[in-house]
Formats: C-alpha cells, sequence, structure tokens
C-alpha cells in the first residue's frame, strides 16, 4: 500500500455513513444524475429525433431527388445516437468490470500508460472476492479520477496504484509523485469538484476517501470500503 508523502496536509478525509442505501442523494451525485439525463435527452433524444424526421419524409417520398441524401442523413443520426448511448452506458456501468475489479483497473493503468506516456504500475489483486456491482464501480471511478487529475495536473511521472481485499475491507490508492496540491494553486489548477464527487461516492457505499498531498512530495487518493455494504468503514 503506497505510503503518504511526507508532511503530508490531508485535503479530504471523509466519514462513512451508517447506512449508505439510505442517505441522502448527494448534490454531486445528483448533478452526475441530471448531466446523464440531459446527455439522454439531448444527444440521444435528437438524433432520434432527426432519424424520425429524415424516414419519414423518405418513406412519403423515396422518389424523390433528395432520397440518397435522406438515407446519409439517417446513417448520421444512427451514427450519433449509437455513440451517445455507449457514453451513457459507460457513464452507468463500464463494460471493463464484466471481467471483475482487478481487469478493469489494470486496463485504466493501461490506457493511462498508452493516452499519456507516463510510467504507470497496478499491483495487487482481490482474487475470489466479489465486492458489489455499487462498490465496484465506486473503486473503478475513483482510480478513473485520480488518473485524469494526475494526467491534468500533477506534472508527474509516474503513477502507482494498489488494490486488494483484506479483513473484510476493500482497499484502493492512487498515488503520483508529481508536484502535489498547494494552497497557492489556481482553481483550474486544483482537482477539487471531482475529489468531492469521489469523497460523495465513498460515503454512498459506506466508506471513506482520503486525499494526503504535499508541495513537491505527489498526492495519494485512497479509497476504503466494507466489502460487506452497510458496515462501517
Amino acid at each position: 500500500m503506497p505510503r503518504a508523502p511526507a508532511t503530508t496536509r490531508h485535503l479530504i478525509t471523509t466519514e462513512p455513513v451508517q447506512h449508505a442505501g439510505r442517505a441522502e442523494t448527494a448534490p454531486l451525485l445528483e448533478a452526475q444524475r441530471l448531466a446523464l439525463a440531459r446527455e439522454v435527452h439531448d444527444d440521444i433524444g435528437g438524433a432520434l429525433t432527426a432519424l424520425h424526421f429524415d424516414l419519414d419524409q423518405f418513406v412519403r417520398h423515396p422518389d424523390a431527388a433528395e432520397a440518397p441524401e435522406r438515407l446519409r442523413a439517417v446513417q448520421e443520426a444512427l451514427r450519433q445516437a449509437i455513440e451517445a448511448t455507449q457514453r451513457v452506458v459507460h457513464a452507468l456501468y463500464p463494460p471493463d468490470l464484466d471481467d471483475g475489479l482487478d481487469a478493469a483497473l489494470r486496463g485504466l493503468v493501461d490506457r493511462f500508460r498508452r493516452r499519456t506516456g507516463l510510467a504507470g504500475t497496478f499491483t495487487g489483486s482481490i482474487g475470489d472476492t466479489r465486492p458489489s456491482a455499487a462498490l465496484q464501480l465506486t473503486a473503478y471511478r475513483t482510480v478513473q479520477e485520480a488518473l485524469s487529475n494526475v494526467a491534468r495536473h500533477a506534472q508527474g511521472h509516474r503513477v502507482d496504484v494498489t488494490l486488494d481485499a483484506a479483513d473484510g475491507m476493500l482497499r484502493v490508492a492512487v498515488q503520483d509523485d508529481g508536484r502535489g496540491i498547494t494552497a497557492e494553486a489556481t482553481p483550474d489548477d486544483r482537482p477539487s469538484f471531482g475529489l468531492r464527487g469521489l469523497a460523495e461516492r465513498a460515503r454512498s457505499v459506506g466508506g471513506r476517501l482520503q486525499v494526503d498531498s504535499a508541495p513537491g512530495a505527489g498526492t495519494t487518493v485512497t479509497l476504503v470500503a466494507p466489502l460487506a455494504q452497510g458496515a462501517p468503514a
């Protein structure tokens, strides 16, 4: 398990809720749901509306001069609807998790390396442990957001992701060797909104999120949550 940087500042430490399933909906999670609803309405709904209109015109006037153009427009609307659907499905539950949490997190790190050119490692395993779908999704989103923050803000050279399940708890940590999160950083350089969202996700599964950072010594994001949902972390 990575150790927090020396002279660490504890930026975020959440306390778990006793009954996560009965907790009130957090504002940040509600904002994420609204964003998905807008994407379904605007992107998928818009593409399907255009598709319906063009097909209706084609059926009414199949021999019209513009019929081939109508069919091309139908193909484009279908493409947009398919892409938007895939984005929404991935946002709700990444298909990567069908292969298990170990493989899903390893895939995230592999794609991070290819996309950024930075060094990255994934170590650990939960073996035959089968966390709930909600807990797996929370762990996946934690690593995904932490890696995104490393790429955008850390200005480091490497990141290490560790995972384990022991004593009834799941632990996942993302540690980078970047500049850390300083008090002098501008709002655009602080990954605060995403981290608050992760903290709310951790609470929703009865867990806690801790973000440790020190100037020049990197940042460590750690999720600890009970494998038995509803148990305190």
